[in-house]
């Protein structure tokens, strides 16, 4: 992919400037990207949702890599990228947590990363993020300034009950309205 990660366009100096049009153009194609990948059955085991795991391609789309679906050779239930993780799949076993739900907590730190261009919780180790987030209620704060829209999109994706989280295919249409305006 010519642009590398997500994580590479926001954090490490490309060339390429994302501002908020292009902010939810990427959260659109990653949110339709989800949406396909919940209609799956079985879901695709052990994926990680975190910028790392979404490539920017040549004509600027957001594709999720199925490149970090997790190889033998990794260390089972050893979490690689916390920030990201909802606080419920930090504290039960992955059979015990609903994906979908999880994901979409993932999501709505992607929407945070976005508008915010920082990585989250930067100042801390993945221990200490892994730790803060499941035991300690550590979240990503919002910033004045973002716009109302994505705070309130990125507020109930983040629902601290998994079960009041929305699906991916009830987000579209509202990153779709977002992305007309």
């Amino acid at each position: 992919m010519p642009y590398g990660s997500l994580y590479n366009v926001l954090h490490e100096g490309t060339n390429f400037v994302v501002d908020q049009s292009q902010a939810v153009k990427f959260a659109l194609d990653m949110a339709r990207g989800m949406a396909f990948l919940h209609t799956l059955e079985p879901l695709i085991p052990r994926h990680a949702l975190n910028s790392r795991s979404v490539m920017i391609d040549e004509d600027m789309t957001a594709r999720i890599s199925m490149a970090d679906v997790k190889f033998s050779f990794q260390c089972p239930g050893r979490m690689y990228a916390p920030a990201w993780v909802a606080p419920e799949a930090l504290q039960k076993k992955p059979e015990d947590t609903n994906r979908r739900s999880a994901d979409m907590w993932s999501f709505a730190v992607l929407l945070w990363e976005l508008v915010t261009r920082e990585v989250p919780f930067a100042d801390l180790s993945n221990m200490e993020i892994g730790m803060k987030v499941a035991l300690e209620g550590l979240r990503p704060t919002i910033p004045p300034g973002i716009s109302p829209h994505v705070c309130k999109l990125m507020k109930i994706c983040m629902n601290e009950d998994p079960a009041k989280r929305p699906k991916f295919d009830m987000i579209v249409p509202i990153l779709e309205k977002m992305q007309d305006k």
